[in-house]
């Protein structure tokens, strides 16, 4: 099996180093091992749903509160 690094699946997936590294330290990615204190994310891993808050919603919110 093959594993990717944080950088190769950032630019897999088109988002941040940053936001795939918070991911694997949450196990929110399947097939992620540790390789001493680097992440190895399986090249099969698909790209989770993320939790983060909805940003349409906070807008459409802060709209409402305004009227």
């Amino acid at each position: 099996m093959k594993y990717l690094s944080i950088k190769e699946t950032a630019l897999r997936w088109g988002i941040s180093e940053q936001r795939i590294q918070v991911l694997c330290k949450a196990r929110r990615i399947p097939g992620t091992i540790m390789i001493g204190c680097t992440w190895g994310i399986s090249e099969d891993s698909i790209k989770s749903a993320d939790a983060q808050i909805d940003s349409r919603r906070h807008i459409q919110k802060s709209v409402e509160d305004k009227n």
